[in-house]
């Protein structure tokens, strides 16, 4: 009779000792967790600037009479439409405009993020991103699992950003020419954008509410319903 082959069992990793999957997902988690910490920390950084800007504007109601604020210059992040013109102003006439010059190196800086380093702001810093994960993971604890958005509304709901970007970008490079960038960038308007926001949320009104609300409501319905589909 021919002998046997004993085959003997692989030794099971030693206590203390990671696999090469252990190593991945404990990486993984770090990352996670250094991600979080992160989104905590601009968001964090974005209530603060939100809280100096409120006092500079109650300065300015005072008409100068009350404690002096400085404007925080990191408010004008918060203005992309503003800050895309005059990143395209300063592509054509190499000037910098001199309203919301902040606004124009944060947005170029996203813009050069991004390219290099795909979704880094919406995944690593953006305050809408964080909270629309948390919504998300709200949404998963309560139905127990990710609820897909059906195919046929999924494809129509996808477009909606892109149909705004695209009316966006034929109306400031193709339907605007220099003179009249320069007009708008120059405009009272423009000016004020900053105020304006500000003004939007402290007197927000009632069908603004119900459009955030929903929207806040449906991501935690449809994990990242905001960001996929706006």
């Amino acid at each position: 009779m021919k002998k046997l082959i004993d085959i003997q069992p692989l030794p099971k990793p030693r206590k203390g000792l990671s696999t090469p999957i252990a190593a991945r997902k404990r990486e993984g988690r770090r990352l996670q967790r250094l991600r979080l910490a992160i989104q905590i920390a601009f968001a964090l950084l974005c209530i603060w600037i939100g809280v100096e800007f409120h006092f500079f504007v109650g300065y300015l109601e005072s008409g100068g009479t009350g404690t002096f604020v400085e404007r925080p210059p990191g408010v004008e992040g918060f203005l992309p439409i503003s800050s895309l013109m005059s990143l395209y102003y300063f592509a054509l006439t190499g000037t910098i405009h001199s309203f919301h010059p902040a606004g124009m190196v944060i947005f170029a800086a996203i813009v050069l993020m991004s390219l290099v380093f795909a979704k880094s702001f919406c995944s690593w810093l953006c305050p809408v991103g964080l909270i629309s994960e948390t919504l998300g993971d709200l949404g998963e604890k309560i139905f127990g699992r990710r609820l897909p958005m059906p195919r046929w509304l999924d494809y129509p709901l996808r477009s909606l950003k892109y149909i705004i970007l695209g009316f966006f970008v034929w109306a400031i490079f193709f339907a605007m020419d220099t003179a009249a960038l320069g007009a708008f960038l120059d405009s009272p308007y423009n000016l004020m954008a900053d105020i304006k926001m500000y003004y939007f949320f402290a007197h927000i009104s009632r069908f603004s509410l119900i459009v955030i609300g929903s929207l806040m409501l449906l991501s935690v319905i449809i994990r990242g319903f905001w960001c996929r589909y706006l």
